[in-house]
């Protein structure tokens, strides 16, 4: 059995119905028309390190813990950023691997840093930067620099990618170029 998930954050079918149904995502039209798609209902608040947490483990914010891209310090009004071990809870990947399954995760926001998982992990949005370990195991990030002359400042990769083995390594992490203002 074979399962692939793609989430795409911050975009709704209101944005992207009009671009297929005119031929401007050929790929994501056929992905539609073959397999199963929706509007997904998000969590309160409506924010992408909850929602994506609330998905990935099937539990409300108040469960998992992340309403937020950052936590209040204990005894100070500092705060701190968010990240995987803020997660209260298991993820749809553990108890998969838990039944004997292997995954493939590609870019999913909140899985920095990435876990020890029977397959591959690779961070995506708040890893902090091309020299910390948003890979797992560490080497599956050696492919993606390898030959690049490209700046790397991190993995952005905003599509989520829940795969079940068999698959290859080769993996592509697609990146949107930056903004810049002229």
């Amino acid at each position: 059995m074979k399962v692939l998930i793609i989430g795409l954050d911050g975009v709704t079918l209101d944005l992207l119905g009009p671009w297929i149904e005119a031929g401007e995502l050929p790929n994501l039209q056929r992905l539609m028309k073959q397999g199963a798609s929706g509007k997904l209902r998000s969590t309160l608040p409506p924010i992408s390190s909850s929602s994506w947490s609330s998905f990935a483990t099937g539990v409300n914010p108040g469960k998992h813990g992340l309403v937020d891209f950052v936590f209040p310090g204990a005894d100070s009004y500092k705060v701190a950023m968010i990240n995987a071990t803020s997660r209260k809870t298991r993820s749809l990947w553990n108890w998969l691997n838990d039944a004997g399954y292997k995954v493939g995760l590609l870019g999913i926001p909140t899985t920095y840093p990435p876990e020890p998982v029977d397959g591959f992990m690779i961070s995506g949005f708040l890893s902090p930067g091309p020299e910390s370990e948003w890979a797992y195991p560490p080497d599956a990030r050696a492919p993606r620099l390898r030959g690049h002359r490209s700046r790397i400042s991190r993995p952005r990769c905003y599509t989520l990618w829940v795969c079940l083995y068999p698959l290859t390594w080769t993996v592509r992490c697609w990146s949107m170029p930056s903004r810049r203002s002229t």
